[in-house]
Parts: structure tokens; sequence; C-alpha cells
């Protein structure tokens, strides 16, 4: 793919990442800091999509065995939900949220104790989720699509931060 550094959108500074939605996406070998375990983590960017084309895998890391997402961020354009997917169950915290194309929102996906929380510009969507799922793996994390090179991001990304602990 050909995802790129571009200073034509950016939320911070002067550049974002650019998915153009056609085989693009970054992909960060896997490091022992990037297994959260069971333990409190939170993850979160600016995103600002171009275009909705159904659901779009954002940030991935997946158990291959099973193609189960040990862990997972996603928005589905035709259910109108963001989602954070955990350890090996087949579903994952899927939240209600409509966005526009064009505008960046702040997005972060917390888990303290067993409790997930998601957060659209500092605002929590839906109820407290709970998932206390194992979410290890020494998969590399995938960033604009799936570890298949499926449900690929159209959009920018900007700021992602990545905290494990309380």
């Amino acid at each position: 793919g050909d995802a790129q550094v571009t200073t034509a959108q950016s939320k911070l500074g002067t550049a974002s990442a650019r998915f153009d939605g056609t085989g693009d996406w970054l992909e960060v070998p896997h490091h022992p800091d990037l297994n959260f375990g069971t333990g409190a983590f939170t993850v979160d960017f600016y995103a600002r999509f171009s275009t909705f084309t159904g659901p779009m895998m954002l940030l991935s890391k997946e158990v291959h065995a099973t193609d189960y997402y040990k862990f997972g961020v996603s928005y589905n354009s035709n259910a109108d939900h963001l989602c954070l997917f955990l350890g090996t169950s087949p579903g994952g915290t899927c939240r209600s949220w409509d966005p526009l194309l064009n505008q960046w929102y702040h997005l972060a996906f917390v888990r303290s104790g067993a409790n997930v929380y998601l957060f659209v510009d500092g605002v929590r969507l839906g109820d407290i989720g709970v998932d206390s799922e194992d979410a290890d793996s020494t998969a590399p994390l995938r960033i604009g699509a799936t570890p298949h090179g499926s449900q690929i991001f159209d959009g920018y990304l900007d700021e992602l931060r990545i905290s494990k602990g309380s």
C-alpha cells in the first residue's frame, strides 16, 4: 500500500497519517510493551473519515489460529458502531456512533479493571462494558486494516498513543 505522512490534514502539529482505503496500512512489529494482558490500558488517537465503506479496522492484533482479535478497534458504517475487541470472544464492546465525514474526532478506548469505556471527544458512549479477557498477542500491531489486509480504513489518523497500566 501507499500509506503516507501528509501535511494536507492534521489535528495536532503539521502532519498526519493518510490511508486511502486501497491497500494502505502500517505495521508495528510485536513488542512485549504492546501486550495488555488482563490489565488496564488506554488507547487514544484522532481520526478523520474520508469515506464510509462498511467495517473499517483502525487498529488490530490478531490471533491467526482463530481469526479473533486479541486487540482491535473498528468502526462499522453499515451499523454505525464503534467497537473494541479483546481476547478470543467473537463479539466486542460496541457502541452506537454516527460520525460525519471530513471531521476530526478524538477516540479513546479504556480498560480499568474489567470495565471498558469508549469515548468520542471526551464523551463516554453508552453504558460501561465489561471485558477482562487476556489481550496478549505476538502478532504485529496493524494500523488501518485487519492483519489479512481487509476492512481497510479511508481517512487520516493523528497522535496515536498507547498507555499500559492505570
